[in-house]
């Protein structure tokens, strides 16, 4: 599922032609003594324990001035009931610039929990450009509706004041 894509960004990587929005930095600060221990890094598939996983990493990236980001973290391998599932691990909208503390934390950081004897499970950052604030509703149900279903509707009116 994964696999093209981080592909291509090694690639990118070596001919120097990475996208800016790939620089991203991703660290975990360790339980035991924050203050001295180095942080784990996250880069390219290496190798973390659920234990140096279990805060929300420090997370920063070159960006322009004014612009707004969306950072998911999610596991291709962590859904036991379904092998095409993923489960969202953290979820941060409306990141302006690259302040990911002052984004939206839409799903609370949920360290990876991979069950005993069931091997290695990825954990893949995605950052995302927002580049615009506008878009069409009516578009945007008609690419997912087959994927979703609204469960609410609810509106309100306004006017000049």
């Amino acid at each position: 599922k994964y696999r093209s894509y981080t592909h291509y960004l090694k690639k990118a990587e070596v001919a120097r032609n990475t996208p800016a929005w790939w620089l991203t930095y991703r660290q975990y600060q360790k339980q035991e003594d924050p203050e001295h221990d180095s942080p784990a890094q996250v880069h390219y598939g290496n190798r973390l324990t659920p234990t140096e996983a279990a805060m929300a990493p420090q997370v920063s990236f070159v960006s322009e001035e004014g612009s707004l980001w969306t950072l998911l973290l999610t596991s291709p391998d962590e859904h036991l009931l379904d092998s095409e599932g993923e489960y969202v691990h953290w979820l941060v909208g409306n990141i302006p610039g690259g302040a990911v503390t002052s984004g939206e934390e839409l799903c609370q950081y949920l360290a990876p929990i991979p069950a005993k004897a069931t091997g290695f499970h990825r954990f893949v950052y995605i950052l995302a450009s927002l580049s615009q604030r506008s878009f069409k509703t009516v578009d945007f149900y008609r690419n997912h509706q087959d994927r979703m279903t609204p469960a609410g509707l609810s509106f309100f009116q306004s006017q000049w004041d």
